[in-house]
């Protein structure tokens, strides 16, 4: 009898010691390190998404702008997707895209109305950036309900582009997820 508890003893430390040893070193196989690719036509680029998000399109009913909003895939998210009240708005990441008839500088385009009215921001303190390959972009901050990261430029057929992340602290991973996607943002 005393052999066979000696056996499952092993067996059971053989099993938890494997699965910490799993634990602690095969985080980076949990870590969501996945991307897709999205092509968005009306906004002329592309870009890949870390997998773990929930993206989601739109278009204002006046036809001015669209973007998209990408959201941590998680239940709250879902059921807020899902058109469920759920209390306090989650963190995001979205691009918006806006016609730009007038070729309007990206600093003369932050002074419209249009501006202000969409991200209720003023004295906006650009400064060049560098995540997108094709284009020029600045990046500004802006707080509000959450702090905000907020990325603009111009894609190839003059309209601006405004992407933005909202988030808690600096530490937060979704400012990394953000700027993957910037980095890896192509103009057509």
């Amino acid at each position: 009898m005393e052999d066979k508890n000696k056996i499952i003893i092993v067996i059971i430390s053989l099993f938890v010691v494997g699965f910490m040893t799993w634990s602690l070193f095969g985080i980076n196989f949990l870590d969501k390190t996945e991307t897709s690719q999205y092509s968005i036509e009306k906004m002329r680029v592309s870009f890949l998404l870390p997998s773990g998000y929930l993206i989601q399109g739109f278009e204002s009913s006046d036809g001015l702008f669209n973007g998209f909003e990408a959201y941590e895939d998680n239940e709250t998210t879902r059921a807020l997707l899902n058109g469920q009240l759920v209390g306090e708005l989650p963190v995001s990441m979205s691009c918006f895209s806006f016609e730009n008839p007038d070729n309007l500088s990206i600093n003369d385009w932050i002074l419209t109305e249009e501006f202000k009215s969409i991200f209720f921001v003023d004295n906006v303190n650009l400064k060049i950036s560098d995540y997108i390959s094709d284009a020029t972009d600045y990046e500004y901050f802006s707080d509000g309900l959450y702090s905000t990261k907020n990325v603009i430029f111009k894609n190839k057929e003059g309209r601006i582009l405004n992407c933005r992340v909202t988030y808690i602290t600096l530490e937060d991973k979704i400012i990394q997820d953000f700027e993957k996607i910037l980095s890896s943002m192509k103009l057509f």
